[in-house]
């Protein structure tokens, strides 16, 4: 559902769709969210990990953007890459441009286990003879 709005003035930034509070992530990999959004002007966006409120915005493993496309339109990204056992916790993003309430989004990154690949000629390793 896409939400149109005028840009007559400062609008409080709001989430064009709903959010799910977990986000899925596995161990070296990249956990990722993109969240469109609306308001005007432009936000400040930040990251803080709840269990100790650190401030992980300028982190080197956070990324947090905001991408501006047609105003008063948006994207916020945000990577966590090379995830990392302690990664596994609940965080708050929050979006704020100064107009209102921030918007602040809270989720749980949870961890995943991935399935081994096949080995070569097809073969899964967790498949026995005895089961094909």
């Amino acid at each position: 559902m896409l939400q149109f709005c005028s840009v007559s003035g400062a609008q409080q930034f709001s989430p064009l769709f709903s959010l799910s509070p977990y986000i899925n992530g596995v161990i070296g990999g990249k956990a990722e969210i993109n969240i469109e959004i609306y308001g005007f002007p432009e936000p400040w966006v930040t990251l803080h990990r709840n269990s100790d409120d650190a401030d992980l915005t300028s982190s080197l493993r956070h990324e947090v953007k905001y991408t501006s496309t047609v105003a008063p339109f948006g994207f916020v990204n945000l990577t966590i890459s090379d995830v990392v056992e302690t990664d596994f916790t609940n965080y708050t993003l929050t979006i704020d441009n100064g107009v209102g309430d921030a918007l602040t989004y809270s989720f749980s990154l949870n961890q995943v286990k991935t399935r081994p690949r096949p080995e070569a000629g097809g073969r899964d390793t967790d498949v026995t003879d005895n089961e094909k």
